[in-house]
């Protein structure tokens, strides 16, 4: 037998072994997070949530600057004005995109240690179920 390599073929991996599972393990290993609405705002159940409320504040903060910026180099008139606006331009963007990057490692986190805990639960399952035979 080949050895899965994703979860997806892991969980059918379970599910062709025990054929017996019940409906709540089906539910559990067919659980998926839902739209990304979901996983957005999933963000905000747990102990971070402030500092996520935090990080969307910077970012509307900076994507507001970064259009300023943006606005006011097209109508600047002196090379100064345009290196000045260029550079608030670029650094809220860089801003943006590290406070974005962390918040999916965040979410991404989140996701894993999500699938962890139901692989830990189906692996309990199985296993009362081998003790009890």
């Amino acid at each position: 037998m080949n050895t899965p390599n994703k979860i997806e073929d892991f969980r059918d991996a379970i599910c062709q072994a025990d054929p017996e599972l019940t409906e709540a393990d089906a539910k559990i290993l067919a659980d998926n997070p839902g739209p990304i609405r979901e996983l957005l705002f999933s963000q905000f159940k747990g102990k971070m949530w402030a500092s996520t409320l935090i990080v969307y504040f910077y970012i509307l903060l900076f994507t507001v600057g970064a259009i300023y910026c943006g606005i006011q180099f097209f109508s600047a008139e002196t090379v100064k004005d345009w290196i000045m606006y260029s550079v608030g331009f670029a650094g809220s963007i860089g801003i943006i995109s590290v406070t974005k990057l962390w918040y999916w490692m965040l979410a991404n986190r989140n996701a894993i240690t999500r699938e962890v805990k139901r692989l830990e639960l189906q692996v309990a399952r199985l296993t009362e179920k081998i003790e009890g035979k």
